[in-house]
């Protein structure tokens, strides 16, 4: 009589993470089980490591990432780029300003 093959902790684990999934692409699409498993993971890991480095942008990372997140998600990242490379939203336009003014080659007289 053979011994039943008792399964291991991942087999359990992952059996229960596919119980929901009905098809394929239930696990494999751009919303399906596969993409939630690497988001989740990439942000874990991601927490982690900056929390041995450095408490203070872990805390950071925390208060925002959800929203970063949701931005790069809908593209815009690159639209609020500009004013948002710095927290404070004046230092934001004074920047933008700065970096205007200091292109122009000559004033002209506004009369």
């Amino acid at each position: 009589m053979t011994k039943a093959k008792t399964p291991n902790q991942t087999d359990v684990l992952l059996d229960e993470l596919l119980e929901g999934c009905q098809s394929p692409e239930d696990i494999f699409d751009k919303h399906g089980l596969v993409k939630q498993l690497t988001k989740r993971l990439v942000e874990r890991a991601l927490r982690t490591e900056l929390a041995t480095r450095n408490q203070s942008a872990a805390r950071s990372l925390a208060e925002g990432l959800k929203e970063t997140l949701t931005l790069h998600r809908l593209g815009v990242v690159a639209l609020l780029s500009l004013s948002f490379k710095a927290t404070n939203c004046l230092e934001s336009i004074n920047a933008l300003v700065e970096k205007r003014c200091t292109k122009v080659d000559r004033w002209t007289n506004s009369h």
